[in-house]
């Protein structure tokens, strides 16, 4: 396969650097020094009352029979959560309460 073990170090190096220059290329595109900060920044962009009237109405959301944040639950606990749809729901439905708690643990970091 390989006609000795300089080509097989050679393979390696140019994976190894083109993994590099990819990575360097996606750091200086992205202008910020952590992956995470683009989120915290994005974050910051929403006002509270927005994403508090979001995150209320899709805890409440569908109003009949039952909202989804409390149906969801019972069917996994009753193992009928098993269709990929469910699980989309669910996690769809929780997202902007969780954007609402990173943004204000990101307030309370920020103040520390």
């Amino acid at each position: 396969m390989w006609s000795g073990s300089t080509d097989w170090f050679q393979f390696i190096g140019m994976h190894a650097l083109n993994l590099k220059l990819t990575l360097d290329i996606a750091y200086v595109l992205c202008d910020h020094p952590h992956p995470g900060d683009a989120m915290w920044k994005l974050l910051d962009k929403i006002q509270y009352p927005i994403l508090i009237g979001m995150a209320a109405f899709m805890l409440f959301a569908p109003f009949s029979p039952r909202p989804h944040v409390l149906e969801k639950p019972i069917m996994l606990k009753n193992g009928t959560l098993t269709k990929p749809v469910d699980i989309f729901d669910l996690i769809f439905h929780v997202a902007p309460s969780a954007a609402l708690i990173l943004k204000v643990y990101g307030q309370y970091r920020k103040k520390s």
